[in-house]
């Protein structure tokens, strides 16, 4: 039995999921560099440089569309898009388009395919940042945009940009204003 386009497609987003979770350790491994840099600690410094640089890359590895799964033209009018399918991912030694029953059910009345985790990203402006830094002396932001953001079910976005806020500034904050905004 072949691998579904289900199966493909799941594969595919846990593969973004996992790139979204190494670019957060990409990004405290670099808080991390930049503190032990600062405090001379060039031995710990070097050592996060290098874990930084493997995250990447496996983060890279992952972004080459390791499970993207591809269109495919079937022939007839290029603008129609009922002449279209889904196949597996370009390396798959011989790959097949997947069975028309498992494409259908991604369609849209007009004939689009619709994949649900390919649909255009939100985009956020956390703005008014009332970051805490006890009465140090620092360079925050007083906002920043989130114009990628990939809003995931059962995610609160809110609580998630929040800790990404603390997370990436090193800093905690006692609130912000979220908004979202155009991304196009």
């Amino acid at each position: 039995m072949k691998i579904t386009l289900n199966q493909w497609l799941e594969l595919e987003d846990e593969a973004r999921r996992a790139k979204s979770h190494l670019e957060k350790i990409s990004n405290a491994a670099c808080r991390m560099f930049i503190q032990h840099h600062n405090d001379g600690n060039t031995r710990e410094a070097e050592l996060l440089r290098r874990i930084n640089d493997r995250v990447d890359q496996a983060s890279s590895e992952l972004a080459a569309s390791l499970f993207h799964v591809q269109s495919e033209w079937t022939g007839g009018d290029t603008d129609n898009p009922k002449n279209s399918t889904l196949r597996e991912p370009n390396w798959v030694p011989i790959s097949h388009s997947f069975p028309r029953e498992q494409v259908e059910e991604y369609r849209d009345p007009d004939g689009a395919i619709i994949i649900p985790h390919r649909q255009p990203s939100r985009a956020y402006m956390a703005s008014d940042i009332q970051w805490d830094t006890n009465g140090q002396d620092v360079d925050l932001p007083p906002a920043v945009v989130f114009a990628d953001y990939q809003h995931e079910h059962g995610v609160d976005h809110h609580e998630y940009i929040s800790d990404w806020l603390s997370d990436t500034f090193g800093f905690c904050h006692k609130g912000f204003t979220l908004t979202e905004i155009s991304n196009g």
